[in-house]
C-alpha cells in the first residue's frame, strides 16, 4: 500500500524503494529481470534490470529532491535535501535526519577544516556537528541593527572553503568568515548585486570566482574585477564554477553547456554537439578523475572536457536514476552517487557490466510472397515460387531499438548482422536450408539460437528425371556422331584396303604372268643353249647360259618384291637368306643364319622389302671383296616394334672411307636406312671382323 520496499543481499545492505506514495497491486519479473509494477493511478510501471540494480536511500517521501552531497574526511558522503534535511549515508544505511530544524532548502554542503559539515540554506548558514548538534551562524551585520533573535537570517545559495580556512557564501552578495568561536559572516564585496549569487569557487591560487546572471566575476587586491567580454557566451546563467587546472576554470551555464576559461578567455565550448545530455547545466564536479556534468535531462561522465576528446556516458532514467533533474553528483571509484529531483540514489559503475539476460528471440513470420507459410510442419519452396521472407524478433522490454540481431542460412556459414530481423531470399539455390536466428542486447550475450528449416526444390530441368533424360539425350548424340565419325573412318579405311587389294592382285597378275610366260621363256632358252654349247664354241655359249641365269635371277627378285604373299618381314628374311648362301657359296664363304622373329607375320611393304634386300646385299657384297672373310652370320630379331637386322663377318674389317666405291656404298645404305624412318651403324668385332647392323620400325 505504500510503494515497494526492498532490501538488497549486498554487504552494505542499503534499502531500495520504489514509489513511496503509490499502491503496488501486482509484480511481475520477465526473462530479462525487468520489474513491472501495477498501480491504480499510474498504470504500469516499467523498472528495467539497470534501475533495479540502482539503490534509492529513504530521505523522506519520493516528492523530496536532493539537492547537494559532499564528502568528509571519513569518506563518508552527506547529503542535502529540498526538505531541509541533512542526512549521512553510513554503512549500515542512512542515518538520523541531522538538519530538520533548518526549514530551508540544503543547497551546499562542505566539510570545514574542523570538520565540521557546513550548510547553506534558504534559512542559514549552519554548521552541522557530526555528532548530531547543529548551530547557526548570525552575522554581525544583523545583530548590529538590533533585529530580533527570532528574525535572524543569513540565506545562502553556495558554500565553500579557500585553501587557508576561509568559509565563503553567497547570496546577493559575497560574504566570508573565519572559524571560530565569535565566526561572523561579512561581505568581501561591499555591494549588492541585482541578481542573486548562484555559485562561488575559490581557485587553487586563492582567488574567489562567483557569478551573478550570466557574468562572471573574481575578487584581488583591487577588489571585484568583472569579465564582462565573456557574457554573451554565457547563455541565460551561470549555475557552477570549478577548477579544472589550477589555471583553467571548468564553468556550467544555463542554455550553453560547460565552458573552459584561461587567462580571462574561452578556450573550449562543450555542449549537446559533444555528447552532452543537456546544455542546462545545474552542476559540474571533478572527482576521481571524473568530470560529473549534473543536467535537467540527466548525468554526463567523462574523463576529459575537451570537444575532440570527450567520450561521454550518458545516465538517466533508463539507467535508474529516479529523475532526469540531477542537482549533485559524486564518484567513489565503484558508483556515482547522484542527488536528483525525487530523491538519492547510487547508480553501479559502469553500467554497461550490470548484468543482462540475453533477449528471447522468436520467429514471427515465414511468407512466401503474400501467403504465411510459418508453422506447416514440411516447408518445401519451389525455385519458380515468389520471394520468401522471414521476419525474426526479440522480446526487449527495456530498450527494444538496441537490441542486435544475426542470422545464417547454414551452420557453415557466417553470421549476418540485421538491423530490422527481416531475412529475403530470392531465387535461394536448391537444396536444404535452416535459417538460424540470434539476438542480444547491447554488447551482452547472444540469446539461444532458433531454427527454422526447410527446402528448396529445383526447378524441373534441374531435377534428376529431367537430367537423366537430358544426360542421355546427350549420350545419345555423342554416340550418333562417334557412329557417323567411325562409319566415316572405316569407310575410308575400307577404300583403302580395297585399293590395295586391287594394286595386291593386280601385282600378283603381273608376277603370275612374268613367272608363266616370261620365265618359261627364259628357261627354254637356257636349256636350248646348253644343248647348242655341244656343237658350237664352249665359251661363247657359258656366257650366253650364265646371262640368261643371271636374268632368270633377277626376274626371280622382281617377281618376289611384286607379290602380295611377300609383304612380311619374315618373308623377307627367308628370300635374303636363300640369295645370301647361293651368293656366298659362289665365292667359297661359309654362310650361318639366326631368325629370332615371332611366328605371325609381321607386315612390310613391296618398297620397304626392297630396301632392306639392297641394304643387306650391298653389305655382304663390300664383306666379298675388302673383308677377305671365311664366313657370315645374318641375325633376325625384334627390340618391342624395331626390327634388327645383324651382318658379321670374321674378315679383317675396313675403313668407311678406304675408297670411293666404299664411301658411296656406305652412302646408299644410310640413305635406304633413312628412308625406312631407321638407323644403320658399323662396329668392329673382337678378335677381329665387322658387325653392320641395321634397325628400322615395324607399323
Amino acid at each position: 500500500d505504500a510503494g515497494v520496499d526492498h532490501a538488497e543481499l549486498m554487504s552494505h545492505g542499503l534499502p531500495k524503494r520504489f514509489f513511496q506514495q503509490e499502491r503496488i497491486s501486482y509484480v511481475f519479473v520477465d526473462a530479462e529481470l525487468n520489474r513491472w509494477f501495477c498501480t491504480p493511478r499510474q498504470g504500469l510501471i516499467l523498472v528495467n534490470a539497470q534501475q533495479w540494480s540502482t539503490k534509492t536511500y529513504p530521505i523522506g517521501s519520493s516528492e523530496i529532491a536532493a539537492r547537494s552531497l559532499t564528502r568528509d574526511h571519513l569518506n563518508k558522503v552527506w547529503c542535502g535535501t529540498s526538505g531541509g534535511g541533512v542526512y549521512c549515508l553510513e554503512r549500515e544505511g542512512v542515518g538520523p535526519d541531522r538538519g530538520n530544524i533548518l526549514l530551508g532548502r540544503i543547497m551546499g554542503l562542505v566539510e570545514g577544516p574542523d570538520g565540521g559539515i557546513y550548510a547553506g540554506t534558504d534559512r542559514w548558514v549552519l554548521r552541522i556537528d557530526p555528532l548530531g548538534s547543529a548551530d547557526r551562524i548570525v552575522n554581525s551585520w544583523s545583530a548590529s541593527v538590533g533585529m530580533p533573535h527570532s528574525l535572524w537570517r543569513f540565506p545562502a545559495k553556495d558554500i565553500c572553503f579557500a585553501p587557508d580556512g576561509t568559509l565563503w557564501t553567497s547570496y546577493f552578495d559575497i560574504w566570508s568568515a573565519k572559524l571560530g568561536r565569535d565566526m561572523a559572516l561579512k561581505s568581501a564585496s561591499n555591494a549588492t548585486f541585482n541578481d542573486r549569487v548562484p555559485c562561488i569557487h575559490v581557485d587553487p591560487h586563492g582567488r574567489t570566482w562567483f557569478a551573478a546572471a550570466n557574468s562572471l566575476y573574481y575578487v584581488n587586491a583591487d577588489g571585484v574585477q568583472h569579465l564582462d567580454q565573456l557574457s554573451d557566451s554565457m547563455g541565460l546563467r551561470i549555475s557552477d564554477i570549478t577548477s579544472w587546472s589550477p589555471d583553467t576554470l571548468l564553468v556550467a551555464t544555463i542554455g550553453a553547456g560547460l565552458r573552459l576559461i584561461a587567462n580571462e578567455r574561452i578556450v573550449a565550448e562543450i555542449d549537446t554537439r559533444h555528447g552532452l545530455l543537456s546544455n542546462d547545466v545545474l552542476r559540474v564536479r571533478i572527482d576521481q578523475g571524473k568530470v560529473l556534468v549534473c543536467t535537467t535531462h540527466g548525468l554526463s561522465v567523462s574523463d576529459h572536457v575537451t570537444p575532440d576528446a570527450a567520450q561521454w556516458i550518458n545516465l538517466t532514467t533508463s539507467h535508474g536514476l529516479p529523475s532526469q533533474e540531477v542537482n549533485d553528483a559524486l564518484f567513489d571509484g565503484d558508483g556515482i552517487y547522484a542527488a536528483t529531483g525525487r530523491g538519492l540514489c547510487r547508480v553501479p559503475w559502469p553500467t554497461s557490466d550490470l548484468p543482462m539476460p540475453p533477449p528471447r528471440v522468436y520467429f514471427a513470420t515465414a511468407k512466401v510472397g503474400t501467403r504465411n507459410v510459418l508453422g506447416e510442419n514440411a516447408l518445401v519452396l519451389g525455385r519458380e515460387d515468389p520471394g520468401f521472407s522471414v521476419r525474426f524478433s526479440a522480446i526487449a522490454f527495456a530498450e527494444p531499438n538496441a537490441v542486435q540481431y544475426q542470422y545464417r542460412l547454414r551452420d557453415k556459414d557466417p553470421w549476418v548482422a540485421s538491423t530490422t530481423g527481416v531475412i529475403d531470399l530470392v531465387s535461394p539455390v536448391a537444396g536444404s536450408y535452416a535459417i538460424a536466428a540470434r539476438a542480444r542486447n547491447a554488447e551482452g550475450p547472444w540469446s539461444s539460437v532458433i531454427r527454422l528449416p526447410f527446402v528448396v526444390e529445383a526447378a524441373w530441368w534441374e531435377r534428376w528425371p529431367a537430367q537423366l533424360a537430358a544426360t542421355l539425350v546427350l549420350i545419345g548424340l555423342v554416340l550418333l556422331l562417334n557412329t557417323l565419325r567411325t562409319k566415316r573412318k572405316y569407310q575410308k579405311v575400307i577404300a583403302e584396303l580395297r585399293e590395295r587389294q586391287m594394286i595386291a592382285s593386280e601385282r600378283g597378275r603381273i608376277a603370275a604372268d612374268i613367272h608363266d610366260d616370261l620365265g618359261a621363256d627364259l628357261s627354254l632358252l637356257v636349256q636350248q643353249a646348253n644343248q647348242l654349247s655341244f656343237s658350237a664354241d664352249a665359251t661363247v655359249f657359258s656366257e650366253v647360259t650364265a646371262g640368261l641365269e643371271r636374268t632368270i635371277g633377277k626376274l626371280d627378285e622382281i617377281i618376289w618384291s611384286l607379290d602380295p604373299k611377300r609383304d612380311t618381314l619374315q618373308a623377307t628374311a627367308a628370300f635374303i637368306e636363300k640369295q645370301a648362301a647361293e651368293y656366298l657359296a659362289l665365292k667359297g664363304i661359309d654362310f650361318r643364319t639366326e631368325v629370332g622373329l615371332p611366328q605371325e607375320g609381321l607386315p612390310l611393304t613391296a618398297e620397304a622389302r626392297r630396301e632392306v634386300l639392297l641394304i643387306v646385299r650391298e653389305g655382304l657384297r663390300n664383306v666379298v671383296q675388302h673383308a677377305q672373310a671365311t664366313e657370315v652370320w645374318v641375325r633376325w630379331y625384334m627390340e618391342s616394334t624395331v626390327a634388327v637386322c645383324q651382318l658379321d663377318d670374321n674378315g679383317t674389317g675396313f675403313q668407311v672411307a678406304a675408297s670411293t666405291r666404299v664411301q658411296n656404298g656406305t652412302r646408299n645404305i644410310r640413305d635406304r636406312a633413312g628412308r625406312l624412318g631407321g638407323t644403320v651403324s658399323w662396329t668392329a668385332k673382337t678378335p677381329h671382323g665387322t658387325r653392320l647392323e641395321l634397325r628400322f620400325p615395324i607399323a
